[in-house]
């Protein structure tokens, strides 16, 4: 069976030997057995003439005299600690000076057994099983009688769980073994007899099934490389590729889904690149080469669809070999390191994946090496490489402008240094502190960017099988092989750092550096800066400073503020950086080169690195020192027209509205239009005579970043055009005719397509253009101008408007917004109306008739009496 700690394993455990003299320590946290960290180091010795500990006053010792004794120390700092033997004819072992922390905390397991109504005592029983903090605990826990775990409980136990640690039970009446489970209440439940008592827990790892592999006559099968995937396993056991799943744990081989023979190598990403911002792009995180051909493979792999995994970034002729390759500096960015026949050369390529221009690097001394070769890209802002083979290392700094060669002494050849062993692998953690294991378990350390190595205490007999990983924390990790199996152990660098260099020559130039450019990724839209601090204290007279590196110098500026103090013979330089984005896009707007992006694109990101100007092995950095400053978009950007005061949209919710067909530009008819109020949001609610100039703030997500004082422009979704602007061109002092909607609605484009930053142009700027008609409306707002909307004096109506910043210099996300607008006020007649004029009219012009009437009797009557006189 090939146990999960394969994954991080290059070579298969072959025996076992032990070497007398052999003295090593560890704290029960890096075991992670019981999790307990106080001043509490256990000391262990191998070998026939032990006869006791020595140790500091300010110690206790459990048993001086045991070889496997339990240290405990009253206060912080080093503390000198060896064994003292009974065999006077070798050389005195040799002393550590272990580091004593001031932090204390415990954690530890806690186990119950639910009862359950009417269950024989024979049957199996649950055992539960979660972390508690004793600190914390609570009066059940104290008496053993709590069920399920507290909330903080539950978070700490799950967090355990996703770095990958399973609680397993070995009962003390027989040998037996119960695995657990992790269940959804945040614990681990495991099944055991009734009649049994558990003792103690340890932590184990999951184990392979061989699947579709038969198995060799050696009972085992050689596992060159491996890689972890977030379902699943990739093995490369002789020249192919297998699959193993997370949910059947089975291998399998398919060509059509992974490389299934000719491959040489297998390499995967150490770095997270999930935060990288690239939208719509998934960065590889796979590599896998043969002689003349490189291919990557994304984080999961999807085994049940025909969709292929790996696909092929490189292909080269049969005159060029790849060697080996690796991702890069950069997190788009890899690597691999190639040798032409022809000429027996070595040449590095390199190739960001959101391009696919591979670009040729030199090595610098390339002849004196010979092959198998590894290599490592060292996360920086400029391209940082180390390259090594089986004797020597060498690595490039700055983007190849300098190439060292990592030394002990004055020889570049380890292996002379370590009796004649060879390179086994190479970790680093995230705070560049480099270890060389060699395959004779002998240990060398360099801060990288140094190119002194230096050799660490013993840890292991030459003999024995270990091998180093980096954990999810950033830990070093040691796995060796010993007769009870794999055995799990923090490798506590630190201290053996501190405990080597103790009394040499090595001693760091400053006393702290401290910054706070701590996010992964920072932001940067139009006008906007961003501003942080780093601050290094050195003794008097070092000199010191902060350094910050970056690539891609045109597309940031920055400035630098150094403020500088001296106490007591120690010096402190604080520097802030400001940096911004100073591109001036009111020129640039009908320009190819305009960065005015919805997607994101590597070509706006700069990464960015601060040091200090001098470092030594004994140094201790920051693990944030590296962060990428995208150019563009920031994340959720939107803007929302927030003035002036919305309707409830409890009170008033309508589905449609009708649009008289006079008002419209295309239709002689009335147009009835659904109102998506859910889309489109509550109206806003202005009186007919009201002037209206909506306004605008800018929010990232729900936060308020601030308001709005650019130009933008509104248009009507459904075609009304009885509203207008009230300000001419004249009025507002353009110097040439503006743009307006008629100019830019040719060729029938779409309103959100046809004007915007792109191709906007300020009509307050002398182009030198014709003067033009002045007395058009001007039809472009922003918060401070005198232009506004105004609306039907004739009819109460509903406005559906779109909004959109036009100015070039204000953002580079497209943003715009729909807002409602209702009108109030005009008063409303009464549809009888019409008849009640008529039958008024009538009325009037009977009375007219009538009066008419009786003036002419009246005339005539007088007439007529007349004549007869």
């Amino acid at each position: 069976m090939l146990g999960f700690g394969v994954v991080f394993t290059y070579i298969l455990f072959l025996y076992f030997q032990t070497v007398v003299g052999i003295w090593r320590y560890k704290q029960i946290l890096e075991d992670k057995e019981l999790f307990i960290v106080d001043s509490t180091i256990f000391l262990e010795y191998e070998g026939s003439s032990f006869l006791e500990w020595q140790y500091p006053d300010g110690c206790d010792v459990n048993d001086k005299r045991s070889p496997h004794a339990v240290m405990w120390c009253k206060s912080p700092g080093f503390q000198a600690v060896k064994p003292l033997i009974s065999d006077v004819s070798t050389e005195k072992e040799e002393e550590r000076h272990l580091y004593i922390s001031d932090s204390f905390f415990r954690l530890a397991w806690y186990a119950v057994i639910p009862l359950l109504r009417n269950s024989p005592e024979h049957d199996p029983q649950t055992v539960r099983i979660w972390i508690i903090d004793p600190d914390r605990a609570d009066e059940a826990v104290i008496k053993n009688t709590a069920m399920i775990p507290s909330v903080y409980f539950r978070y700490l136990t799950k967090s355990l769980f996703i770095g990958g640690e399973f609680a397993v039970i070995e009962l003390s009446s027989f040998p037996q073994t119960s695995w657990s489970y992790f269940t959804n209440m945040g614990v681990w439940e495991a099944r055991i007899l009734g009649v049994h008592e558990y003792h103690h827990f340890h932590m184990t790892s999951q184990s392979v099934d061989p699947g579709e592999l038969l198995m060799p006559t050696e009972g085992y099968y050689l596992v060159f490389d491996a890689v972890l995937l977030e379902n699943g396993l990739i093995f490369r056991i002789g020249d192919a590729l297998f699959w193993r799943d997370n949910e059947e744990g089975i291998l399998r081989r398919n060509p059509m889904k992974l490389l299934g023979e000719g491959v040489k190598g297998l390499s995967f990403r150490t770095q997270c690149a999930d935060y990288y911002p690239l939208l719509g792009f998934e960065l590889a995180t796979v590599l896998a080469w043969t002689d003349h051909e490189l291919y990557k493979g994304g984080k999961a792999l999807d085994w049940k669809t025909n969709s292929n995994y790996m696909s092929n970034v490189l292909s080269l002729p049969k005159t060029t070999t790849i060697l080996t390759a690796a991702f890069g500096s950069q997190p788009a960015c890899l690597g691999a390191l190639v040798m032409y026949t022809d000429s027996v050369q070595l040449s590095l390529l390199t190739s960001c994946e959101t391009e696919g221009i591979w670009r040729t690097r030199n090595i610098l001394s390339t002849n004196v090496l010979q092959g198998p070769f590894q290599m490592l890209f060292v996360s920086a802002a400029l391209e940082t490489l180390l390259v090594w083979n089986k004797d020597s290392m060498l690595y490039s700094f700055h983007n190849d402008s300098e190439w060292r060669y990592l030394q002990i002494m004055d020889s570049s050849n380890l292996s002379q240094e370590a009796s004649g062993s060879h390179i086994h692998h190479v970790v680093m953690d995230h705070s560049r502190n480099m270890l060389v294991k060699m395959e004779n378990n002998v240990l060398f350390f360099c801060k990288f960017g140094m190119n002194k190595l230096f050799r660490l205490p013993t840890w292991n007999d030459p003999g024995r099988s270990v091998v180093l990983y980096l954990n999810q924390k950033g830990q070093i990790i040691m796995l060796t092989m010993l007769d009870g199996g794999l055995h799990v152990q923090k490798y506590p660098l630190q201290m053996e750092i501190r405990s080597a260099m103790r009394g040499e020559v090595h001693s760091c130039p400053f006393i702290g550096f401290t910054h706070n450019m701590n996010r992964p990724v920072y932001y940067i839209d139009k006008e906007e800066a961003i501003e942080f601090w780093a601050q290094i204290v050195y003794h008097e007279g070092k000199n010191i400073n902060v350094m910050l590196s970056r690539n891609k110098d045109h597309v940031l500026q920055i400035t630098e503020r150094t403020h500088f103090e001296s106490v007591r013979h120690l010096d402190t330089t604080n520097k802030t950086f400001t940096i911004y984005q100073d591109a001036d896009y009111r020129d640039m707007t009908n320009n190819s080169d305009l960065i005015i992006k919805n997607s994101r694109n590597s070509s706006d990101i700069v990464t960015m690195e601060l040091l200090p100007t001098q470092i030594d092995n004994s140094c201790n950095l920051p693990k944030n020192q590296i962060s990428h400053f995208f150019v563009g978009c920031p994340l959720n950007r939107h803007i929302r027209v927030i003035k002036p005061q919305r309707i409830p949209c409890k009170m008033h919710v309508f589905d449609s509205y009708t649009i008289p067909g006079f008002v419209l530009s295309n239709s002689s008819k009335d147009l009835t239009v659904l109102y998506d109020w859910k889309s489109f949001g509550c109206v806003l609610r202005i009186h007919y005579k009201d002037e209206f100039r909506p306004d605008i703030d800018l929010y990232d997500g729900e936060t308020f970043v601030h308001s709005v004082d650019a130009n933008f422009i509104v248009w009507e979704n459904f075609n009304r055009e009885d509203y207008y602007f009230n300000a001419t061109m004249h009025q507002v002092g353009c110097l040439h005719e503006a743009q307006t909607w008629k100019s830019m609605l040719v060729d029938e484009k779409r309103p959100e397509e046809a004007w915007g930053p792109h191709n906007y142009k300020s009509c307050f700027v002398d182009n030198s253009e014709k003067l033009g008609n002045l007395d058009q409306p001007y039809e472009i707002m922003n918060r401070s101008s005198m232009n506004y909307l105004t609306f039907s004096q004739e009819n109460s109506a509903i406005y559906v408007f779109s909004v959109k910043i036009v100015d070039p210099n204000y953002s580079f996300c497209d943003l715009r917004a729909v807002f409602a607008v209702q009108t109030y006020g005009i008063p409303e007649l009464d549809q009888l109306f019409p008849l009640y004029v008529l039958l008024f009219q009538s009325i009037i012009t009977l009375i007219i008739l009538c009066i008419s009437f009786y003036r002419y009797t009246s005339i005539f009557r007088d007439m007529l009496q007349k004549k007869c006189v």
